[in-house]
């Protein structure tokens, strides 16, 4: 998505012509992408939104825009991985940055360290007065930003003001960005259709439609994202490949009011009460579905308001957050008991708002610190908001006094950075004031192989260095959670590694090691077993050999158990482009392992059908594969997917 230039006004300085766009440049695989903008004026606030269709996956392209003679800065943006690939990406999670409080310093740090994308959570701008010299900036601005704004053009203007940051608009030029908004967008603690400031009804919805609009014409959001009177559609799901899914919630929209002020105070009626809600009926559904249904590495939510329980009272009594998700107990509940029964896996919550960073487990039960966690938040910290602050105040001091399941905590303004990776990445920074050089020795029991024992380096002040750690189980390995332990010098971690029971499934050979008597170079080998039976894909998510004109060639799985097997399906190479009749497999046998003897339960000659099913009496077998005798063009043996299923 384009992000969407500022708004000009007289006096500011707008970062980009926005009347038009102009993709321009060397730009190479742009013959199929289709543009749709929209057509832009003063009823947009001159703002451009432009949805980039039929880009290829997991690459970089460039933007600028042009209009009445004027060129703007070239921006950079990212598409997603295609949905079988499995890279590292990186997040930079943001929010809260009110204008009076400081500089968007933490953006330079965004910019330099090359994230994939940014994540951005809420209180992109604020809506109170930002005074005659912007507060800590001390810099002149107009008098049409002293007070509180309700109409469409102090929204508008507001964005406009913010937007002439020069770390900000670094960082929108250097990576795409996923938005959702809090309160401070429309108006502090607002709730559903309450306002905070206790404007009648229809006041209220009047001033949620202008910063609802504002919003949409100023951030990067797609053209179906519009907002429609006081109605926004925020709440999304987006997929990086089998690295992440990405579920974005508005925890908004469709609150019940706050209980009492929506500060700190102990549970009440209210804010235990079972029929509340912070999401909304509906997209609590959806999002249990979507998390349900995830089939990626990490299962990760970016919304506003802290989930875990933050008791900043000492002892047994409760103090809490109530504009947060401890003011919606029950809301929280059904999550947490549904990620559980649902057994999702690597479930992250991302959060923004408290202008403090907080590193906490999810648990059903927060009474009882032996629950098992069902996942972990990371808050992450402000931007600006705050201004200035400190390692830890006395609120951070009683969160992890009194929160046992809250591991960190720090009241300093900045961002978090995420890195999903596939493979564990071990991590060190060094927070005192010299460089020093750090010994990390690395142990676990002996049900797990680890590929070092011992990470040493160089360690600047404040940069974080890694390794990566690969950690690996004997096949058949019974499912259990292990420990990692982690020392430097007094310092100790340990990090929990769960090894899950294998995922019932119809597929029983989606996502299972595959074996081949040779793979092309520019193949993977687990290709034909990664759920993609799209053969417009094959070349990126498929398998053929190594050895062309040589026959046979083999490819199937090993099971880590004994497995009924009474159905096989073989699926080759069939596109418009490079039909089965021409390029598929044609004489092959199918055959199961039971023990070290392979027995041949199908056998097909001549075939040129992209797709073929072959049934057998089922029995328990320990593999299955193909044994390719001949494809139709004599050359390579040519696999989009095989699938194997119990009857």
């Amino acid at each position: 998505m384009i992000p969407a230039a500022v708004t000009r006004r007289s006096f500011l300085t707008a970062t980009g012509a926005a009347a038009a766009l102009a993709l321009t440049g060397n730009l190479p695989d742009l013959a199929d992408a289709i543009g749709i903008p929209h057509r832009t004026d003063k009823r947009y606030a001159h703002t451009v939104h432009v949805d980039v269709r039929g880009l290829r996956p997991w690459r970089h392209y460039f933007y600028r825009f042009c209009a009445a003679g004027q060129i703007s800065p070239i921006g950079r943006t990212r598409t997603a991985p295609a949905p079988t690939d499995e890279p590292a990406v990186t997040m930079a999670v943001a929010s809260c940055q009110a204008f009076y409080d400081g500089f968007y310093t933490a953006y330079q740090d965004v910019v330099r360290r090359d994230h994939d994308v940014v994540l951005f959570l809420g209180d992109y701008i604020y809506e109170v007065g930002v005074g005659p010299t912007a507060g800590v900036r001390n810099q002149a601005v107009p008098v049409d930003f002293a007070g509180e704004i309700f109409t469409l053009d102090e929204y508008r203007a507001r964005y406009a003001l913010h937007k002439t940051d020069p770390d900000l608009q670094a960082a929108h030029a250097a990576a795409p960005w996923i938005v959702t908004l809090d309160d401070h967008e429309v108006e502090r603690n607002w709730a559903g259709y309450i306002s905070e400031d206790g404007l009648p009804h229809d006041e209220f919805l009047v001033r949620r439609a202008n910063g609802f609009r504002a919003y949409w014409e100023h951030m990067p959001l797609r053209l179906d994202q519009s907002a429609d009177g006081p109605s926004i559609r925020l709440h999304r799901h987006l997929r990086y490949g089998r690295t992440a899914d990405l579920s974005v919630l508005d925890t908004r929209h469709f609150r019940d009011d706050q209980t009492s002020t929506g500060g700190w105070l102990p549970p009440d009626a209210v804010s235990t009460d079972p029929a509340r809600t912070i999401t909304g009926a509906e997209q609590e559904r959806w999002l249990l579905d979507t998390v349900g249904r995830s089939s990626s590495r990490w299962s990760v939510v970016a919304q506003q308001v802290a989930m875990a329980q933050l008791d900043r009272k000492t002892g047994p009594d409760l103090e809490l957050p109530m504009d947060t998700w401890n003011g919606y107990t029950a809301s929280r509940d059904r999550v947490l008991t549904g990620v559980r029964d649902r057994d999702v896996r690597n479930f992250v919550v991302l959060t923004g708002d408290l202008h403090r960073s907080v590193a906490s487990d999810l648990r059903v039960n927060f009474a009882d610190p032996s629950t098992p966690a069902v996942g972990t938040e990371f808050v992450t910290t402000s931007i600006s908001s705050g201004k200035d602050g400190v390692d830890a105040d006395a609120t951070g001091r009683a969160l992890l006094a009194e929160n046992p399941h809250v591991k960190y905590q720090n009241v300093q303004r900045g961002y978090l950075s995420c890195h999903l990776d596939p493979k564990l990445t071990l991590g060190m920074t060094n927070t005192g004031r010299e460089p020093t050089i750090a010994d990390l020795r690395i142990s676990g029991d002996s049900s797990l192989s680890l590929s070092r024992h011992q990470f040493s380096s160089y360690l600047p002040v404040d940069q974080l260095v890694k390794a990566p750690l690969d950690v690996t189980v004997p096949r058949g390995t019974a499912p259990a959670t292990h420990t990692v332990d982690l020392t430097v010098g007094r310092e100790h971690l340990s990090v929990p590694v769960t090894i899950q029971p294998v995922p019932v499934r119809d597929n029983l050979l989606l996502g299972e090691q595959a074996v081949a008597s040779s793979t092309n170079g520019n193949m993977r080998l687990c290709g034909g077993v990664d759920g993609n039976a799209d053969s417009a894909q094959w070349g990126a998510s498929g398998w053929h050999d190594n050895t062309k004109g040589v026959f046979p060639d083999t490819y199937g799985v090993d099971f880590i158990t004994p497995t009924t097997v009474g159905r096989v399906v073989p699926q080759t190479l069939d596109s418009t482009t490079y039909p089965a009749a021409v390029m598929g497999i044609r004489d092959f046998d199918v055959q199961v392992r039971v023990g070290s003897t392979w027995t041949t339960v199908g056998e097909i000659r001549g075939n040129v059908l992209g797709k073929v099913t072959v049934s057998f009496e089922p029995r328990a077998a320990d593999a299955v594969q193909l044994v390719i005798r001949d494809s139709n063009d004599h050359g390579y043996s040519r696999i989009v997917e095989l699938q194997a299923f119990g009857n």
